[in-house]
């Protein structure tokens, strides 16, 4: 944002909020986001009620002179605020020679006062002393009922063991991210010296856990969808992990909502092998997922015995409460788009590396508190969730590590039946969120005879399957190893070799990509549309790479730059380079830096109201 800009835009904010159309905090809020970095690499920003401009140097904001801060000034000075305190009149002289004399007898006056105020509290204490002795109350049990102070607009004395009066007027400071983003969005970040979280524009850094978060895998699950809460397991002990713990907060504040221990006094009585499953099924597959309204949040849990069991956690009471319970150990719980349901799995035993899990069951809970009831009973070594065709119709398939997915079907978790789709092998599947169209990837060896499914395939390429109704037709036949549906951008990815290469639109048309080969899935802003990505191009080499709408990608920062995040304001760049905040804002993308975390950083992803 250039300078003109951002005072073109002051000018604005400062009309509609003395027009009343903008509350204080919306004013507040929408000037802090007036943020202009200068070629040199500074922060500027305007003062809210001031109209100044202020540059960031060090830690802190300092006043600097600036080409057209007097017209800003002008229009500060417009600003409703309270009136003035008038200056009083100066005193006569004669009065002015007797001020002294005033003073001195005040001073009298106010000592006079305290010591009857003391004098007459010793005598209520002595009276009521004896009065208690009478009628042989012990002072212990009578003193928070009588000696209690309460609460007033004015300083209150408070007794003490020498009877002197003290004042309190100690004011609860406010943590930093509530002064600097009340209402949100924060940034929250994985570290390895635990969790961090920050305000839009990466400042007001708040350290939230030290302890090194364990699970979720994918940070973005620790998210609830609504209410700024954030859930997340740590071990107490961390070599081996021991003493797991559940931890719900809430921003901005930092409030710890619940602290749940997840794991029994005693793991491991029937076996090593047996103690390392359960471990397995909390921090290494799936085990938070929050209800899509906010109001529940099921995790698996140890604590009451040796095997993984589903659990529920109600934020409206605080309560906990077991879904159910199966020798097997529970994984992978999921919520049905409605919040009505949560589908979750059952294995025997985990195989590491292979896949080939012995799985037990597929079950389906609601949250009301009914018994979790079977799914249906798997023949597979593992059952993968796809993602929702609808409220209540759920695409599943089985998988191992020879055919990897096979036998992709639907499944009507309301009435537990189940429709094939394709019985053949494929490399990977994708479904759009909301509207159910599904886009699954069939490669050359896995397109004649699938010995899992004892089908014949139909071909290699992609095929697409519309709102998950009639027959999967082939819309592309280049072969690719993964696909994946992406809610910002609104399209289907496609990689090659690791690399996102081609994409669909939700109609299975294809889609031209900035460029082809993206390392990573773009982060895209849904108001501006510019992306950015990690990635290698001829001639530039790695790097952190940008597209803004009618512009050419270009790149912003080398190979070491990593996780980039856009701004809930669309033009304003997050990202992290050797472990050290990053801030790029449009069009000029001149990097700024913020702050540093010295044991790196592993994930980030956006926390909303």
């Amino acid at each position: 944002m250039e300078f003109s800009e951002a005072e073109r835009r002051y000018r604005r904010l400062s009309k509609r909020y003395a027009a009343g159309s903008l509350s204080a905090q919306d004013f507040d809020r929408m000037v802090q986001r007036l943020l202009v970095v200068d070629p040199a690499g500074c922060a500027w920003r305007i003062g809210t009620l001031t109209g100044r401009w202020y540059r960031h140097q060090g830690e802190r904001w300092q006043p600097v002179s600036f080409p057209g801060e007097a017209t800003l000034a002008m229009v500060a000075s417009a600003i409703p605020a309270a009136p003035p305190h008038r200056l009083p009149a100066p005193l006569p002289k004669s009065l002015r020679t007797l001020m002294p004399l005033f003073i001195s007898l005040g001073c009298i006056l106010l000592i006079y006062l305290s010591l009857v105020l003391v004098a007459l509290f010793d005598r209520r204490l002595e009276a009521l002393t004896l009065s208690l002795l009478r009628r042989g109350t012990p002072l212990a049990a009578a003193a928070d009922e009588t000696l209690t102070a309460t609460p007033s607009l004015t300083p209150t004395l408070i007794a003490t063991a020498t009877l002197t009066p003290t004042i309190t007027l100690t004011p609860t400071p406010l943590p930093p991210l509530m002064r600097r983003a009340p209402g949100g969005p924060w940034l929250l970040i994985a570290s390895g010296d635990g969790l961090w979280v920050t305000a839009a524009d990466g400042l007001a850094r708040t350290h939230l856990s030290p302890r090194k978060v364990l699970a979720p895998l994918d940070l973005a699950q620790a998210v609830s969808p609504r209410g700024g809460m954030i859930a997340f397991i740590t071990a107490v002990k961390d070599d081996p992990p021991s003493d797991l713990l559940l931890t719900v907060m809430q921003l901005p504040e930092g409030k710890t909502l619940a602290t749940i221990p997840i794991t029994p006094p005693v793991i491991g009585v029937d076996g090593a092998s047996r103690s390392a499953d359960s471990l397995a099924a909390v921090l290494e597959r799936n085990s938070l997922a929050w209800s899509p309204d906010g109001q529940y949040l099921a995790f698996i849990g140890l604590q009451d015995g040796q095997s993984a069991d589903l659990y529920l956690y109600s934020v409206a009471s605080g309560a906990v409460k077991r879904l159910h319970s199966h020798i097997s150990q529970a994984v992978d719980p999921l919520w049905s788009p409605d919040s009505r349901y949560i589908i979750f799995f059952g294995a025997n035993r985990f195989e590491k590396g292979s896949g080939l899990d012995e799985m037990a069951g597929v079950w389906v809970a609601r949250p009301g508190g009914e018994a979790a009831v079977s799914l249906y009973q798997p023949t597979s070594s593992r059952e993968i969730a796809a993602g929702w065709i609808s409220p209540s119709r759920l695409a599943l398939y089985s998988w191992n590590a020879v055919c990897q997915g096979y036998r992709l079907r639907f499944v009507d978790v309301a009435a537990r039946k189940s429709e094939s789709v394709f019985a053949g092998c494929f490399n990977s599947v994708a479904v759009e969120a909301g509207s159910g169209n599904v886009i699954f990837a069939v490669g050359e060896a896995l397109a004649g005879f699938c010995s899992c499914a004892q089908t014949v395939g139909e071909g290699a390429g992609i095929f697409y399957l519309p709102v998950g109704m009639g027959l999967p037709r082939l819309i592309d036949q280049r072969i690719v190893d993964r696909v994946s549906w992406h809610a910002e951008a609104g399209i289907f990815f496609a990689a090659v070799d690791g690399m996102w290469q081609f994409a669909f639109d939700p109609s299975g048309k294809p889609v031209n990509l900035p460029v082809a080969g993206m390392q990573s899935l773009p982060s895209v802003s849904r108001l501006s549309g510019n992306w950015a990505w990690t990635g290698w191009q001829p001639g530039a080499g790695q790097g952190l790479w940008v597209s803004v709408a009618g512009q050419p990608p270009r790149r912003i920062a080398g190979e070491s730059a990593t996780l980039p995040q856009w701004a809930p304001d669309g033009q304003t760049l997050i990202y992290f380079d050797a472990g050290t905040m990053m801030l790029a804002q449009s069009p000029r993308f001149q990097p700024v830096t913020l702050e540093g975390f010295d044991a790196g950083v592993n994930q980030a992803v956006w926390v909303t109201q």
